[in-house]
């Protein structure tokens, strides 16, 4: 028995420790470095107040060809300035991450100053590729609800702009102090209605909406990857939000701080999206676990 027990711990000794190594969610590089959820600067120009940081998610029952919507809210709480995530190396943080961000801080320090000015396109560009590498960064906190895809992660990386499958919208709240600070994310799977009833369904999101609120300034982000759907901007236009990106129109736009209330604002970010098919008819349904 004693020389059973010896083989056994020579043989432990023998195997190797597999180790999990954590790589840059964009160049699969290392070491990994901490990167702020809020930008550090943001923090800097404009100290938080009351603090509002959750996300929200849906799960969707199929009973009798119906569907429901079970909403399950996730508050978190601390100081959005200081919460972190491991998922970026240090090249990537220091370098091209850097230029976005030093790029968007003086537009974005306008917007929230309540400053009418014109828009340039680049700049739009600019505070859309921000808003989509924020949107990137915080869904990892919430990876049950992640929606972009690694397509979109190598896009962004090698031509510094999203892609054809985002929309970002800007708006000012007629109530600053509900959005002095708030970060906020929901992730659904969305799908032509027959395909839900069918039970063909996987269990990855593809739809994603991300809201940063800064001093009553809201930026939004909506993301869905589909060959079959596509994002209707009508639930979001007729509500006084503006849409930065994409436009047809390359000119200047206009940004007239048009308050919108904070009650609109919170039923568009937790209602389903308006979808169509892609010849146009309407439909809209939510599927996500």
């Amino acid at each position: 028995m004693r020389g059973f027990f010896l083989f056994l711990e020579m043989a432990k000794s023998k195997i190797k420790k597999v180790q999990f190594k954590r790589e840059c969610i964009f160049c699969s590089g290392s070491p990994l470095s901490e990167q702020h959820c809020i930008p550090n600067w943001i923090e800097k120009e404009f100290p938080e107040g009351r603090i509002h940081h959750n996300n929200f998610r849906a799960t969707a029952i199929n009973s009798n060809g119906t569907i429901y919507l079970t909403p399950e809210t996730i508050y978190r709480q601390g100081r959005l300035g200081v919460k972190r995530l491991k998922i970026v190396c240090e090249k990537c943080n220091n370098h091209w991450m850097s230029i976005i961000e030093n790029e968007a801080k003086p537009i974005v320090i306008k917007l929230v100053n309540n400053e009418q000015y014109m828009l340039t396109l680049k700049e739009r560009e600019i505070i859309a590729t921000w808003m989509m590498l924020v949107t990137i960064i915080f869904e990892n906190d919430q990876p049950n609800t992640k929606a972009v895809d690694k397509a979109e992660r190598d896009f962004l990386y090698q031509n510094l702009m999203p892609t054809d499958n985002w929309e970002f919208y800007l708006g000012k709240s007629d109530e600053d102090e509900r959005f002095k600070r708030r970060l906020f994310h929901q992730g659904f799977q969305l799908e032509p209605k027959e395909t839900v009833k069918s039970g063909n369904v996987g269990r990855k999101c593809n739809y994603q909406l991300t809201l940063l609120g800064i001093n009553g300034m809201v930026l939004m982000a909506r993301y869905l990857r589909s060959d079959r759907i596509k994002l209707s901007t009508d639930d979001i236009i007729n509500k006084n939000f503006i849409k930065i990106w994409p436009l047809k129109i390359d000119g200047d736009l206009g940004i007239d701080n048009t308050l919108i209330s904070f009650e609109i604002i919170e039923k568009v970010i937790v209602d389903l999206p308006e979808v169509t098919s892609l010849t146009g008819e309407k439909q809209t349904i939510g599927f996500t676990y």
